[in-house]
């Protein structure tokens, strides 16, 4: 679940940055136009003379009006609603792994059960090569043929 609503946010989040762009402002500075991407950064880039508070205030402005499209289009697209709902799978995930690491294992197929949650979880992607990723999916499928010797012997 995490996992699909992660995809999903990023899906979102993609069309947004696509259609509105990230909020933003851009200035002059040195005779180069500077592009900023926070309000902070916009009043930290500028002096105290009048003329930079001038430019100040626009680079503000234009940064507000960017920033109420962007969240004018989340609205409608529900980009936060769904960057929540990935937050709240996957602390609900963290969770649930934390108590599976807790929960002794009472057979061979409880081991491989944890084994391929720390694998699923970890592991960039699945076949990864590095150290320790074909280690774990070697002792899963050990563990595996082991219970399947065990059932039919």
């Amino acid at each position: 679940m995490a996992e699909r609503l992660c995809r999903e946010q990023q899906r979102l989040e993609r069309k947004l940055a696509e259609t509105i762009g990230f909020p933003s402002a851009m200035i002059l500075s040195n005779g180069e136009s500077v592009t900023l991407h926070s309000l902070k950064e916009i009043r930290g880039s500028l002096g105290v003379d009048s003329v930079d508070a001038v430019v100040r205030a626009n680079a503000e402005a234009e940064f507000a009006a960017h920033q109420a499209r962007w969240d004018a289009a989340d609205t409608e697209i529900r980009y936060s609603a769904a960057m929540l709902a990935e937050h709240e799978a996957a602390n609900r995930a963290e969770a649930l792994l934390e108590e599976l690491s807790e929960t002794p294992a009472t057979t061979l197929v409880g081991v491989a059960a944890k084994l391929d949650a720390v694998l699923k979880e970890g592991q960039p992607s699945e076949d990864e090569a590095e150290f320790p990723w074909p280690q774990i999916r070697s002792v899963i499928e050990d563990i595996a043929r082991i219970s399947r010797q065990r059932e039919t012997g």
